[in-house]
């Protein structure tokens, strides 16, 4: 099986610790036409302004068969109305991976990002998988 990702395990304890802190963290899954899977873990949907949360996203094949699909690598991709800022300060860039996976491979990525949208209910899509064009849903309130 292969799994890439460089932080997935610093982002699902730092995801444990904000759940133990009171946070509320959240996590999605969203089955595609074509076979794939994608889960999206969320920190925290209830951040104040300000705030870190963490977006954890994973890719998977589970069929028994090499699926075609086009995934994004060293980022994730954020479509809506919450506005937020990236924690890192330097950029490798963000680029797709065209090609197939494997059965039983998956493919994580992780991001943390500040809040910067002020006290309301935001909705945002999470984007992992460019081709087909697949986004997870996720609703967050600043508080």
């Amino acid at each position: 099986m292969r799994c890439r990702s460089r932080y997935p395990r610093v982002l699902l304890l730092a995801s444990w610790l904000a759940a133990c802190a009171g946070a509320t963290p959240l996590e999605v899954r969203t089955d595609t036409d074509v076979g794939l899977v994608q889960i999206v873990r969320v920190s925290n949907v209830e951040p104040k302004q300000g705030e870190t949360i963490d977006f954890l996203s994973t890719v998977r094949n589970p069929t028994s068969s090499p699926i075609s699909a086009e995934i994004l690598e060293d980022c994730l991709g954020f479509d809506g109305d919450l506005r937020m800022e990236n924690t890192n300060n330097f950029s490798f860039g963000c680029w797709s991976v065209p090609g197939p996976l494997l059965p039983g491979d998956s493919m994580v990525e992780g991001v943390s990002m500040i809040i910067k949208s002020p006290p309301g209910v935001y909705s945002v899509r999470v984007q992992h998988i460019v081709d087909p064009d697949v986004a997870v849903a996720v609703k967050i309130t600043v508080k």
